[in-house]
This record gives C-alpha cells, structure tokens and sequence, in this order.
C-alpha cells in the first residue's frame, strides 16, 4: 500500500474512534428514514462513531439526534454534530437541543466551549473511554442503563435489558480463549497497513483481542500504533499477521500478495506457510460491539488452518484464508 494509504489509515484511527469514514447517502446504500427524536424524549448527540454502532447494537438509535461526519451505520439524514478528531458542530447542536452528548474520553477533555454552552442549556455530557475491551464492555453497560428506561411503555425496559444482556454475553463469548488457537495462531501480528508496516501494538484493542482469543501477540513493548521497517517485521518474524483492513476482500493468492506488499518478497515465517488472516469487516477499526463479528470472523479462518509445525505446514501445504 503507499504512503498515501497509511496517511489515511492513521486519519481513520485517529478520528473518533478509528476506522471510520465520511458518511454519504449515495454511496453507503442506506436508506434515509430518519425521524428526529420528539422534543419531549431523550436526544442524543453522538459525536463518536463507535459509540453510535454501540447503541444501534443495543436498538437505541431512535434517540439519536446528531452524530459524528464519520459515523458508519447511522441513517445520513441524522445531522451531522461534529467531525474530525474533536470538532464540535455548534450550531447543529443549538439546532437539534440535544438532552445528552455522547462523547469519547481520551487525553483531552470536552472543549470549554462545549463544557459552557452544556451548562446554559441544560445538556449533559457523557463521555466514555474505549481503549480496552473492557473499556467496550463498560460502555455498552453505561449507555443500556442511561437510554433503557426512555419508553413508558410497558416491558420496554425488560426488552431492552435482554438486548444488553445478549449483547454482553456475546462479548464473554467471542473475546475469549478458543479451543485450539493458540496452537494455530501463534506469535501473531496484527497489521493496518503494510508498506511500511503499520502496526497495532500493546494498548491498541487489536491487540488485545488476540491474547484475549489465546493468541501471543506480538510485538510485546511499544505504543499502539507502530510504524515498523520491513527488516523490524524479519526480525520479529510471526507465525501469524493479521491484516485489519476495512472494506478489503482478497480471495486469491495473487490478491493477497498485493495487500502484503513488501512483506511478500521476504522470508516470514507467516508467508511462507500462508498463516495470513485478512478482517475486512467495515467496522473492524471501530472499538465498539462490532468487535464480536471480528473475533468470530478472526476464529473462522485461524481454526481452520492446521496447528503450527503440523506435518502440512513442514510440506508448505496450506491456502490463504
């Protein structure tokens, strides 16, 4: 991938909860039937994209009145009440007079602005961390309770419990230890790009998911985010890389030398006995409730594959999955 490719993946990353990409009716295929949340209901301006799946995933997006320029699964007729990595739509806001903005926590808090004009107009600030799968987990408990009790209408609140608690267990269920990884997978690098090597280190949830899954993630030190050479990926040499790219499909092996780039015309371990995973789900990026489909997805192909030093593997059998 060029230099071009890794500029945009780190945008994406960076932006309000990685993986995202500026919304378009015309070409993400969703219907536009929006109906902005009544004046007297809960309204919400969700200004993270990962946050937004969260709550659809609990089928709570009927109270969300604004979201982020970047959201991926939302109705594009929802206006748009911030964008980039922390830019706040103001005047939408004074428009939609949201009851509660959503946020994500990270290094920096809410701008003063926001702080301010929250405190005039009666608006309250929830801001969440996602950095870890348990950060995820949490936030997906705060948001159930904060929006459950919405409806009057009776047993809503005990439907919306049940989504929760399905939604929960199947996080307990999809992050963690799986019969026979661990012996398939290996030293496993988790890839966002390749030309250079785009790494998802310690800290990132991509890397916690595989020693989560019973994987050894690799490598063991460094930022969430590393940039590598090709000769740092020889010297780590893994069993296993996974490409984390959303929207990518490779189905032939000629496909996936191009996504390998650079890294196809080395001696890796992971190459050679084709141990390549690629998650290409459009949410992958996103650290959010759309990370149970991409550890479902991530056992499917791992498991199939035979166990690291089979007879197969020391024959160089094997297919790109």
């Amino acid at each position: 991938m060029r230099l071009v490719a890794h500029c945009i993946v780190l945008l994406v990353i960076a932006a309000a909860s990685c993986g995202c990409r500026r919304d378009d009716a015309a070409t993400t295929g969703r219907a536009s039937a929006h109906r902005p949340p009544s004046a007297s209901s809960m309204r919400l301006a969700v200004l993270s994209p990962a946050l937004a799946i969260i709550i659809r995933d609990l089928g709570h997006e009927d109270v969300i009145a604004g979201r982020h320029a970047f959201d991926l699964v939302l109705d594009p007729a929802v206006p748009v009440a911030g964008s980039g990595t922390g830019e706040v739509h103001y005047e939408t806001l004074l428009r939609i007079e949201p009851t509660h903005i959503v946020r994500e926590s990270g290094a920096e808090p809410p701008p003063p602005k926001l702080v301010e004009l929250a405190a005039t107009r009666g608006w309250k600030i929830e801001s969440f961390p996602l950095l870890t799968l348990a950060d995820i987990r949490s936030a997906t408990v705060r948001l159930d309770q904060l929006i459950s009790s919405k409806d009057d209408l009776p047993g809503s609140e005990d439907r919306a419990r049940s989504r929760a608690d399905q939604l929960l267990a199947g996080m307990d269920q999809a992050w963690a230890a799986r019969d026979g990884f661990a012996e398939r997978c290996g030293r496993t690098l988790v890839l966002a790009w390749t030309d250079p090597p785009g790494v998802m280190g310690p800290g990132s949830f991509h890397h916690q998911l595989i020693a989560a899954m019973g994987g050894h993630p690799i490598p063991e030190t460094g930022s969430p985010y590393l940039s590598l050479t090709v000769e740092d990926v020889i010297r780590l040499d893994p069993d296993t890389i996974v490409l984390v790219m959303p929207g990518v499909t490779a189905r032939e092996n000629d496909a996936m030398t191009k996504l390998l780039g650079p890294l196809a015309r080395v001696d890796l371990r992971a190459v050679r006995f084709h141990r390549i995973a690629l998650i290409g789900d459009e949410l992958c990026h996103t650290p959010s409730t759309a990370l149970i489909g991409v550890a479902d997805e991530l056992a499917r192909i791992v498991l199939a594959w035979e166990p690291i030093g089979d007879s197969a593997e020391s024959a160089e059998t094997g297919a790109v999955r």
